[in-house]
């Protein structure tokens, strides 16, 4: 039996009437226990590719036109759930889609029930995982409380408690601090080096997995992979050519587009914190907090995951109660009615699923669009917003249908259009590639220098961090230290 993954001319449509196929005449060998790292520009099939891969699709949706995906020989539609649970895992790019059950422990022991692992074998299986992963501290958690990063590493425990032959993960650390994606790739590595297991991995994000991949593919449109047999040791051979393809290299800089004003904005607080402490049922995430976020400016918010950075934008949107005092402009937020404050402030959800409420991308613009647009107006404002990031020619698809980094543009831009004063984007590159994260920055730069808008966004991209961030904080140990206050930067250790 032939050992390892094969993809034989592969094209794969979501609807059978398509003309464009979202992957054509793809074709691939991977060796039994080998680590393989694609890359490529938002939208170029990668996540399709992992859910045929794990055998979602055709079976769920879509529809393979010609080819073949063999593992070891066999068709990985032909296997009973349970072998095939046992053969492939797939850890998807976002985590609230796969989970189950209410608790991380609950999460694990259902996995290994469903691969009929003995009774007894049951516990100790997860107190070995839970260790193995460093989550000792997550097992009793409720899975709603913990933070997108939290649940990314319960999602990859899921996958080791499995065994798999072959794991792939889709953007499996976006939501997870530098520092702690560094450790969970050792983790990762040593396991695979254990079992032998082989990693397809997808990321923008090369720098968490260039170090443990035998070779890094890129991909372009419909899947055609554009450069393949990079490493490590070649790696700044491919660098003006992945910089094309949108590929982040380690600690690349961002190149912001700035310009001045068309008048001057004045220098003051848009919000103030007085005392403000936030806490999940038992533990204290932010505590006693005492911090101002300024006018027409851009304010990066920094720190591990579970840090409470989205914690603190609920808290602003006014979705999540907290202690103390928040003020916009002079008045304690509590005391602005619920209309005046949504015209005002609004939030991008980490999760864009949570945020979308039509069925076609014009329409979520559309209906975006404050009451004060004239009829006749809308379809050029819809237009403009939508080519601002790249989603014109996707208008009459529904936002379900877009891969994950297109809804985070939609999400964005959707907010974007309700013309609100101040906006908390959470995340707001999570699962973009490089070119489309500064593309995406580069538009909300310019909306709070034409419009004298305020922008507070959350990110794990330090890089991203201090290029766009006029102000920058960082969440640690239940405080948010000040990293940078306009062209002064403060001794910040991250």
């Amino acid at each position: 039996m032939t050992q390892g993954l094969s993809v034989k001319q592969l094209t794969f449509y979501y609807h059978p009437e398509s003309d464009e196929p979202i992957l054509e005449d793809f074709n691939i060998e991977i060796p039994q226990g080998s680590v393989v790292l694609f890359t490529g520009a938002s939208g170029c099939g990668k996540s399709t590719l992992c859910h045929i891969l794990a055998g979602i699709y055709p079976k769920h949706s879509g529809h393979i036109s010609h080819g073949e995906v063999l593992f070891n020989g066999q068709d990985i539609q032909n296997l009973p759930a349970a072998e095939r649970a046992k053969t492939v895992g797939l850890m998807f790019q976002n985590p609230n889609l796969q989970f189950c059950m209410n608790t991380v422990e609950n999460e694990l022991i259902f996995c290994l029930e469903n691969i009929q692992t003995p009774r007894a074998d049951i516990q100790p299986k997860v107190d070995e995982t839970l260790s193995f992963c460093h989550i000792e501290s997550l097992r009793h958690r409720e899975l709603y409380t913990l933070s997108g990063g939290e649940k990314q590493q319960v999602m990859l425990a899921c996958m080791i408690a499995l065994g798999s032959q072959y794991i792939i993960l889709d953007e499996p650390f976006a939501n997870i601090d530098p520092a702690t994606s560094k450790k969970l790739c050792d983790r990762l590595a040593a396991y695979q080096q254990e079992h032998q297991a082989t990693l397809i991995i997808v990321d923008h994000h090369i720098s968490n997995f260039i170090n443990i991949a035998d070779e890094m593919i890129v991909l372009g449109p419909k899947g055609k992979i554009l450069y393949r047999h990079i490493d490590r040791n070649n790696l700044s051979q491919y660098s003006d050519k992945l910089t094309e393809a949108g590929v982040a290299l380690p600690k690349q800089a961002y190149r912001p587009t700035l310009f001045e004003p068309s008048e001057p904005i004045k220098h003051a607080p848009i919000f103030t914190l007085k005392n403000v402490g936030i806490r999940y049922e038992d533990r204290q995430i932010l505590n006693d907090i005492n911090l101002d976020f300024y006018r027409g400016k851009m304010t990066a918010l920094t720190g591990k995951s579970g840090s409470g950075k989205s914690s603190l934008l609920s808290a602003l949107s006014r979705m999540l109660n907290y202690q103390g005092t928040i003020f916009l402009q002079d008045k304690p937020i509590k005391k602005i009615s619920a209309k005046s404050y949504a015209i005002k402030v609004g939030i991008v959800f980490q999760n864009p699923l949570d945020q979308f409420i039509t069925n076609s991308v014009y329409d979520e613009i559309a209906f975006s669009l404050p009451e004060i647009a004239h009829q006749a107006e809308i379809p050029t404002l819809v237009q403009y917003y939508l080519q601002q990031v790249n989603l014109w020619q996707y208008r009459d698809f529904s936002p379900y249908m877009l891969s994950q980094g297109q809804q985070r543009r939609l999400a964005v831009c959707a907010l974007m259009a309700c013309q609100c004063e101040i906006l908390l984007c959470d995340e707001p590159t999570y699962g973009l590639d490089r070119r489309s994260a500064q593309n995406m920055m580069n538009f909300l730069l310019r909306q709070v220098k034409e419009r004298h808008i305020s922008i507070i966004f959350t990110t794990h991209d330090l890089e991203l961090a201090k290029s766009y961030g006029q102000y920058w904080y960082h969440c640690e140990e239940g405080t948010i230290i000040n990293c940078y206050t306009g062209s002064e930067e403060s001794q910040c250790n991250i």
